[in-house]
């Protein structure tokens, strides 16, 4: 049965579909194949001369920002497909309509189930909050790295998350039959190592790279197995013919966890297996600081890449610029991945228009020098107050939305000005 509030929220974005900043925006990014990803705008953006054409911007706000702006609970959105269907529908014209970046709104909708889908796929329980995404459990799935010889590989037809995954993409697929609209099945994002992390707890598989790397190899070939299987099934189910570029999220890749040469054992030949697999790595992506890695992680083939907010900027584009490869660059530093106290220019909702400018002129003059042809600029991860650390002053959701807001405007007016690429 058609849910009629999701039948209206459907009926807004088709007309606003056609709208002319639409029509434009849509101008700025290379359209895609059937993507689910992570509810965040993660799009390639088109070739241009940025001497000429503004970078665009993005806004990526968080599950507790977001939840906060429409009064639900994140543990429900991912256990309800009609609730999640609404606050997806919802966000989305809310961003295009108030927010005002360069994203687009799509008749597209992505099914997608928690941050942690993959360690659910591999047997582990996670945490379902009402004001944040999920998280893992304090005790971690696996006590020795022993135990992964017994353990069976990620199946795509068994399990509670799979039942529901199935159910959520059917339950959109319903509610848009008979419309222009496509549906994109939840995909596997997290890398293998990532997945060694959550099954074995972070801290404990980086001690064991030194006691047990035999036992740290087995554990990532087989999240690197578990990833092949599933996707293949995957494919089967949906009746593709053949993969698409990969996304790779990364988090756990960082210049605190490791340096290039565990990265190169222990990291980059599970990436690069993947990679063979899909024709390439759509997105990768990493929150924490990659500098030191970016030689490395360079040798793949990626199409876009996330310059975490921690990142060298300036190394990103020596990097990638010669490669072609389009750059993401986020802008709001969080306290997960570095230190709580930070300049106001690396925060969205404390930066003054100086601190815009001064940000974005020092993102352009290497975008510029670095020969980058396909970028744009994330104000984001966006969290609610309560999630981003002391020295936020802005706490209620209305001065966090109006504060994004005002960030856009001086970011664009910074950004339609070419002599901002003189830095």
């Amino acid at each position: 049965m058609k849910d009629p509030i999701i039948q209206d929220l459907l009926d807004k974005v088709e007309e606003l579909y056609f709208h002319p900043r639409n029509v434009e925006n849509l101008k700025k990014w290379v359209r895609q194949p059937k993507r689910a990803l992570d509810n965040k705008w993660r799009h390639l953006p088109e070739t241009v001369d940025f001497s000429r054409v503004p970078v665009p911007i993005v806004v990526n706000m968080e599950p507790s920002l977001r939840s906060e702006v429409f009064d639900y609970s994140v543990r429900d959105y991912f256990h309800n497909p009609q609730s999640y269907l609404e606050y997806y529908l919802k966000h989305e014209i809310f961003h295009f309509s108030e927010i005002v970046d360069d994203v687009p709104l799509l008749r597209h909708i992505p099914a997608y189930c928690t941050a942690y889908f993959e360690a659910t796929l591999c047997g582990a329980e996670i945490v379902y909050l009402d004001d944040h995404d999920a998280i893992l459990p304090d005790k971690p799935h696996m006590a020795e790295l022993s135990e992964v010889e017994l353990m069976p590989l990620a199946d795509f037809n068994r399990g509670p998350s799979m039942t529901y995954a199935k159910k959520l993409y059917e339950y959109v697929l319903d509610q848009v039959q008979g419309r222009e609209f496509t549906v994109a099945f939840p995909e596997w994002l997290r890398n293998p190592f990532g997945v060694a992390t959550w099954l074995y707890g972070e801290d404990r598989l980086l001690e064991a790279i030194e006691s047990d790397p035999r036992g740290v190899h087995r554990l990532i070939r087989y999240a690197t197995d578990c990833r092949k299987e599933w996707t293949g099934q995957r494919r089967v189910f949906l009746g593709e013919e053949d993969y698409v570029t990969a996304p790779m999220y990364s988090d756990s890749v960082r210049d605190d966890t490791m340096g290039p040469d565990v990265y190169e054992e222990f990291v980059y030949p599970y990436e690069l297996e993947v990679a063979e697999l899909h024709g390439g790595i759509y997105y990768w992506h990493s929150c924490g600081d990659t500098s030191k890695l970016l030689e490395s992680i360079g040798r793949l083939p990626i199409q876009v890449f996330h310059v975490g907010p921690w990142t060298s900027v300036q190394k990103a584009a020596e990097v990638f610029g010669s490669k072609g490869t389009a750059l993401e660059f986020a802008i709001q530093k969080h306290g997960d991945y570095g230190p709580t106290l930070r300049p106001a220019q690396d925060d969205v909702f404390r930066a003054s228009p100086e601190d815009v400018e001064s940000k974005l002129r020092d993102i352009l003059s290497h975008v510029v020098a670095g020969g980058v042809s396909a970028c744009f600029v994330d104000a984001g991860p966006l969290h609610r107050a309560s999630y981003r650390g002391g020295q936020t002053a802005v706490g209620d959701v209305a001065s966090d939305v109006q504060a994004v807001q005002q960030w856009v405007r001086t970011a664009r007016g910074v950004l339609e000005r070419t002599d901002a690429m003189a830095g």
